[in-house]
């Protein structure tokens, strides 16, 4: 048991002076028999009558029981103990305790020296970091998960190139795991890949700032991979710098925006190809129209001279003498009837000459004929004048005479040019015409084993240019085959649509 001396007021004086202690001298009832000043000012409280029990009385109702075992616990042994209670004032503070059981030598009975010096600093500190840890914990999950979840690799590293962290997507991409913490980079990532991550770590050492680009790496499946990689200093977070990194895998959306680059170039130059071809085409085909033109004029003025040929020299004529004949007729004369029938032979006879001249001139008349009977009479003229051997076979797979008349036309003169070529430049001993009609097409077909010719490089005349022209009208397609001494084969092909039968039928009703 410890035995204090009768100076403990100036005993206490020191303590004062050393540390802000409250000192308070109690029994084991609690009744307080010395407070220092500290004690007095800090809790309202001094020395009391005996049997007061007011150091009880500011004790935290939850931490009394704590306070009387300790007291109790004292009574039994000669070392001091210490202990945390809640001790009022205003509000309750936290006080730590030092307690010693001590003699008084005036009386030689057993009190109790309190020592006590505020902890609430100390709990508020610990609650504080307490919270921290809690927020720290709570953040570095939050890290953790965003890191795991981000499609960028991620890393630090620290001067010597030890690798400090890397995220889920870094270990998975490269198979490694977190063992590789703290390994140096070259050892854990080999190849290309490597070596371009320690030359951004050098380049972001040396020069102290952010670097940004597009690195290109073949990769451990053996394919080329296109990487867009930010590396960056960190200060502050560890002795030394530290260098901090994230790279996206491009690859795919790289490789699509060079393909797209590559198509918009070729795209560009077919344009502009085009562009020029077109314009070729279109020059070519405003020449061969202005050629057809100029030649279909021509072919008007040549027509129109060998009518008017035809009406001075013959028919005029023809006329003239018919008018001779009735300048002579007369009853009285004795060769009245010789000259009267004369005069109706010339007459009839330039009758004849008109309408010969009229039939040249004016489309056949194919609804009471038809196309076939048109082309017949046509055959059966070729063979009367015995140039060559000519025959016509026509399709009974469909009505020919149902199409539209326009295109009923357009195939007849297509024969009579064709038939026309033949008689002058051919020199041919045989002649074909066929005539098919089936689905939604009629074909007509005029082959010769004449001369021939070389369609590359002779130019076009004017029949066959009509020929093209026509079948052009209809929405048709012309094939020609020849080659000199190889004879010649037209064919024409010309769409039959729906509203060709309709049309014909409704004119036949």
């Amino acid at each position: 048991m410890n035995t204090i001396g009768a100076n403990i007021s100036k005993w206490v004086d020191t303590l004062d002076d050393q540390k802000p202690f409250y000192v308070a001298v109690i029994d084991d009832q609690g009744s307080m028999t010395f407070t220092n000043s500290h004690f007095y000012t800090s809790f309202q409280a001094s020395r009391a009558p005996a049997g007061y029990n007011g150091f009880f009385d500011l004790i935290h109702e939850n931490d009394r029981d704590q306070l009387n075992e300790a007291l109790a616990a004292l009574s039994l042994r000669d070392n001091s103990l210490t202990t945390e209670i809640r001790i009022k004032n205003g509000h309750f503070r936290w006080v730590k305790w030092e307690i010693s059981c001590v003699q008084m030598p005036e009386t030689r009975s057993e009190k109790f020296l309190c020592l006590g010096y505020d902890i609430a600093a100390h709990e508020q500190q610990k609650k504080n970091m307490q919270l921290f840890e809690q927020q720290y914990q709570t953040s570095n999950a939050l890290f953790t998960s965003f890191m795991d979840h981000t499609p960028y690799f991620s890393w630090i590293i620290d001067e010597d190139e030890n690798l400090m962290f890397a995220n889920k997507s870094l270990l998975e991409h490269f198979h490694l795991d977190r063992a590789a913490f703290g390994k140096n980079l070259n050892s854990v990532i080999s190849g290309p890949a490597a070596n371009i991550f320690s030359e951004k770590h050098n380049l972001v050492l040396k020069c102290n700032r952010r670097d940004q680009s597009i690195v290109k790496s073949t990769m451990a499946d053996g394919k080329e991979h296109v990487y867009q990689v930010t590396v960056f200093p960190i200060h502050g977070a560890a002795p030394g710098m530290m260098v901090g990194g994230e790279a996206l895998d491009i690859t795919e959306s790289y490789i699509a925006r060079q393909e797209e680059k590559a198509t918009s170039e070729r795209l560009l130059y077919m344009s502009e190809e085009v562009r020029v071809l077109e314009t070729q085409l279109a020059k070519q085909k405003l020449k061969e129209q202005k050629k057809v033109a100029e030649a279909i004029i021509q072919a008007q003025e040549e027509e129109r001279g060998r009518i008017g040929h035809e009406l001075h020299d013959n028919v005029n004529q023809i006329l003239a003498s018919g008018q001779l004949y009735l300048g002579i007729l007369n009853k009285e004369h004795e060769n009245f009837q010789e000259i009267k029938d004369k005069t109706m032979e010339i007459v009839q006879l330039g009758i004849e000459e008109i309408r010969n001249l009229s039939r040249s001139m004016v489309m056949p008349d194919l609804k009471e004929g038809g196309l076939v009977a048109s082309i017949s009479e046509l055959v059966e003229d070729l063979r009367f004048v015995k140039l060559f051997n000519i025959g016509f076979v026509h399709s009974k797979l469909c009505d020919v005479e149902s199409i539209s008349q326009g295109k009923k036309v357009t195939l007849f003169r297509i024969i009579q040019e064709q038939t026309k070529n033949i008689v002058k430049y051919s020199n041919a001993k045989n002649v074909e015409i066929s005539l098919y009609c089936g689905g939604d097409q009629v074909r007509l077909l005029i082959k010769d084993d004449g001369n021939g010719f070389d369609a590359q490089n002779t130019r076009r005349g004017l029949g066959l240019s009509n020929i093209y022209e026509r079948t052009r009208l209809y929405g048709g397609k012309v094939v020609l085959n020849t080659a000199p001494g190889k004879g010649c084969s037209v064919i024409v092909n010309i769409p039959v649509e729906l509203h060709d039968i309709s049309s014909q039928n409704s004119r036949k009703d």
